[in-house]
């Protein structure tokens, strides 16, 4: 991480990207895939797969929501043929996920397009996380880029408790992945302050990102979680 602050511009472009919109209703129909880092302008196959089983169940076409959930479910298992521990586990978790929501959908569920919705975002989450380890390059960036490492996984983290308090409305999922970006930032901030390198602006994050978790559930904003995440790339970036 370099030691230069961001430009105004980086900034501003950086939070216009955490501040786009993102469409808190499960039943709403997602009409293009969720803005994400300039670096995962490219889908991969199982986010694009349950984007349209997400759009298909919306418009009632439930078998080829079906079809496109078994190209997702296939695609998520050649994801988690990976030797990254976290690409691989949540690669496997959103594999489960789509086994219930294959459930779900064949019982003819009401929940169905709200878990198709929270796993879609989930899996874009996870293609932002790999875009910015440049795919399979994160033995090197972990390896050089320490700091980096961790705030890409604490933006992951992140990004997963804005899905399950926004779109799953799964208030003990969102708090726990909370916990986990804190721990990221947390780790990447013995990192830098070890190595010697500025700790001022991940000092900041943390006292962001804890009063996020420790503020009441009603009390918590989705412009919150968009601007947190908006730090942590403007972080990444340096």
């Amino acid at each position: 991480m370099h030691t230069n602050r961001p430009t105004p511009s980086l900034l501003a472009a950086a939070l216009c990207i955490a501040l786009m919109p993102f469409a808190t209703s499960s039943q709403a129909a997602p009409a293009a895939a969720p803005p994400l880092h300039a670096k995962a302008a490219v889908r991969s196959a199982s986010e694009q797969s349950l984007f349209h089983t997400t759009r298909l169940l919306a418009a009632g076409d439930v078998n080829g929501a079906k079809v496109e959930l078994h190209r997702a479910e296939r695609a998520l298992r050649q994801d988690a043929l990976t030797n990254d521990r976290i690409a691989r586990a949540e690669a496997t978790h959103l594999l489960r996920d789509a086994h219930q929501l294959e459930r779900h959908i064949q019982r003819g569920d009401a929940d169905s397009q709200r878990l198709a919705q929270t796993l879609w975002r989930k899996s874009a989450a996870l293609a932002e996380r790999r875009a910015a380890y440049l795919g399979d390059a994160w033995p090197r960036v972990m390896h050089d880029h320490p700091v980096k490492s961790q705030l890409i996984d604490a933006r992951l983290y992140l990004h997963y408790a804005q899905i399950e308090e926004f779109t799953a409305h799964n208030q003990s999922a969102a708090d726990e992945y909370l916990y986990q970006a804190q721990s990221h930032v947390s780790r990447a901030h013995e990192i830098a302050f070890q190595r010697r390198q500025p700790i001022m602006q991940i000092t900041g994050l943390q006292k962001h990102i804890a009063a996020l978790a420790a503020a009441p559930p009603a009390h918590r904003k989705l412009t919150q979680f968009k601007l947190r995440r908006g730090e942590l790339s403007i972080l990444i970036d340096q």
